[in-house]
């Protein structure tokens, strides 16, 4: 799961290439949360997570979600306290928290400019915008609301690998409503970083 959640979250600053006149792209609010789902046809996956975004305090928290016909349980979390320079990775399934220090600091979600964009309207009012790339034989595209930048979908087509990824964006809201949810869990294992 993990390798998706980074795919998610880094989605909007993945692709980087030389911008054509007019396409500066953009950065999102510095505080949102909102709810996330991911699809690939291909690999016959799917994913949901609730995510926290606070680059104003270097804090990322993600909750990845299995969703029944009957609930939503959580079977990971995933939290980046790049302010403290710790990870910590709770596995709800097998009952275990593991945390690892990094410094690396909380990377600023943008959709950079690429190799062209196309404006919109969603619904009525709501103005969008869609960034699209191509890097080798992967193409992707970013779509978020204008000019807030606020995520709104995304896809990515790997033909040399057979891949691709479909995600979209639901419940954003800017600022984060409970801080509480940067609270890091006790009892948890240090681990080496992943490397």
């Amino acid at each position: 799961f993990r390798v998706v959640v980074v795919c998610l979250l880094v989605a909007l600053v993945s692709c980087q290439g030389p911008p054509p006149p007019g396409n500066e792209g953009c950065c999102t609010p510095d505080q949102w949360q909102g709810y996330v789902t991911g699809t690939s046809y291909v690999n016959e996956e799917a994913l949901s997570e609730y995510v926290y975004y606070d680059y104003t305090n270097q804090r990322l928290r993600s909750d990845v979600v299995f969703l029944d016909n009957e609930s939503h349980n959580v079977l990971e979390t995933v939290l980046i306290l790049a302010d403290s320079q710790v990870v910590y990775i709770t596995d709800y399934l097998n009952n275990q928290c593991v945390y690892y220090n990094s410094t690396a600091p909380l990377i600023r979600a943008c959709a950079p400019p690429g190799d062209g964009f196309y404006d919109y309207t969603l619904g009525v009012t709501l103005n969008a915008r869609s960034y699209f790339y191509n890097v080798g034989s992967t193409k992707a595209e970013f779509s978020v609301s204008m000019p807030e930048c606020i995520p709104i979908s995304g896809i990515f087509l790997s033909q040399a690998q057979d891949q691709e990824f479909a995600y979209a964006y639901f419940d954003v809201t800017l600022g984060i409503d409970d801080p509480l949810v940067f609270t890091p869990p006790s009892g948890c294992t240090k681990i080496s970083p992943p490397s």
